[in-house]
């Protein structure tokens, strides 16, 4: 997929499992921070919306919920000819959502907190399993630090 670093080999040399992939840029947001902290301009901002959304969008066309999206986790190519495009990187927390006659099945069961506070669901605060909604919940949150430049809640004290 366009939005993914290619993998090139895996596997185990002197006890030490390795993965061998593309070499990707710097983060988005660091690039971004560079000339104005935490702050896109309209232009920046719908580039990175669509590619975003793209790259959630091929993970939860094969049942895979990231259950991380952050700006950390977003970088730009390595290259000249792929500067302009926005990876999803840190697929640590990913998991496989149950399919059923060729469609996903909404998790109903409890979970664990999964991804990073300031960006995670509702969903993830009340400890629920988290599903593709959930994903597109902390881009959304994303999106609005990024234009904004902050988020309402950045300086609540509860942690959860």
């Amino acid at each position: 997929a366009k939005h993914f670093a290619k993998f090139y080999q895996c596997g185990l040399v002197n006890g030490y499992t390795f993965i061998s992939m593309e070499l990707l840029g710097p983060s988005v947001i660091s690039v971004v921070n560079r000339k104005r902290p935490f702050m896109f301009t309209l232009l920046q901002m719908l580039k990175f919306t669509i590619q975003a959304i793209e790259s959630i969008q091929s993970l939860h066309h094969i049942g895979i919920v990231h259950r991380d999206i952050k700006p950390d986790n977003f970088v730009i190519g390595n290259t000249q000819e792929t500067a302009g495009m926005i990876y999803l990187i840190d697929f640590g927390l990913c998991k496989q959502l149950p399919i059923v006659d060729g469609k996903v099945i909404k998790p109903t069961k409890p979970g664990n907190f999964r991804g990073t506070a300031r960006y995670a669901s509702p969903n993830s605060h009340n400890l629920l399993e988290l599903g593709r909604q959930d994903d597109l919940i902390s881009l959304l949150y994303m999106l609005v630090e990024y234009y904004t430049g902050s988020l309402p809640w950045i300086n609540c004290s509860d942690p959860v």
